[in-house]
């Protein structure tokens, strides 16, 4: 059986943006993070109101702040140039409003039922 390493966005998915900010993602091909090859499920938190570094993920996450969902990740630096070549409105909301995911190490959750797995 081959492994999925891309999922396509088919539906507008869940998070905090505006919708049509959201809806922007669709029909996009993103690669997955390395190694995560199917859904996971992380400790998630939103993209607006949850913490704004890792350190202060790792705090929501150990005063169960977060919550565990299942989704594809993906690198956030990635989605957000690939968005930009579809819809430079969407990205530059992404780069205004949700800067702290540009940085290293943060990604995108996006919720299985709104991706398919690509194939190669």
């Amino acid at each position: 059986m081959q492994k999925s390493i891309k999922i396509r966005i088919v539906k507008i998915p869940l998070g905090e943006a505006p919708i049509h900010i959201r809806k922007a993602w669709i029909g996009l091909i993103l690669p997955l993070l390395a190694n995560d090859y199917k859904p996971q499920i992380k400790h998630t938190a939103g993209i607006l109101s949850g913490p704004k570094s890792l350190i202060g993920m790792l705090g929501a996450i150990c005063f169960g702040k977060t919550k565990r969902k299942e989704g594809y990740l993906v690198d956030s630096n990635i989605a957000i140039n690939l968005l930009e070549q579809n819809s430079p409105e969407a990205a530059d909301w992404w780069k205004t409003n949700a800067p702290h995911i540009m940085r290293p190490g943060f990604g995108l959750s996006f919720n299985t039922d709104a991706c398919e797995e690509v194939y190669e």
